[in-house]
């Protein structure tokens, strides 16, 4: 017969403190549009919530809810980014997400090609109007640029 005899072990407890902060969550692009160039070429346009982040992630579907593939990688503080040689008979859809060494943030809300801001020729054509000095102002004159309009109105009756 043996007897193993082992000494006594004591477990002290240990104070642990850390100092390692989770680096803050990136925010997810806004506003989201695509804007059409020409049949098949698009501008992808977004709005940067991000303080720190490394670029973007670009994404593209045939479908709203699945099927994402990364297409494109941009760098930080951009806001736009063009495609071009898109089947223009199929619908395409496109996601954005910020990205840093800790990972990304969500997904933008996805925007698709079947609703889009058209480009300007295609809305008017022959629109023009008076600016505030008086002076004829075409929107055929800003061929793929987004342009706001503000309208006041006056009492033309003296």
């Amino acid at each position: 017969m043996y007897i193993l005899l082992l000494p006594a072990l004591t477990f002290l407890p240990v104070a642990c403190t850390s100092s390692v902060t989770a680096p803050p969550k990136l925010a997810a692009p806004t506003e989201v549009r695509l804007v059409r160039l020409s049949a098949g070429s698009y501008v992808l346009r977004w709005n940067d919530r991000s303080q720190d982040e490394e670029g973007f992630l670009i994404e593209r579907s045939f479908s709203a809810s699945e099927g994402f593939e990364q297409i494109a990688t941009v760098a930080a503080d951009t806001t736009s980014w063009t495609v071009s040689g898109l089947d223009s008979t199929r619908t395409h859809y496109f996601r954005i997400a910020a990205f840093n060494s800790a990972g990304r943030s969500a997904y933008s809300p996805v925007v698709d090609t079947a609703h889009i801001i058209q480009h300007i020729g295609d809305l008017a054509l022959d629109f023009t109007a008076l600016d505030q000095n008086g002076q004829e102002v075409s929107l055929s004159d800003y061929p793929g640029r987004v342009i706001a309009l503000y309208f006041n109105t006056y009492n033309t009756d003296t």
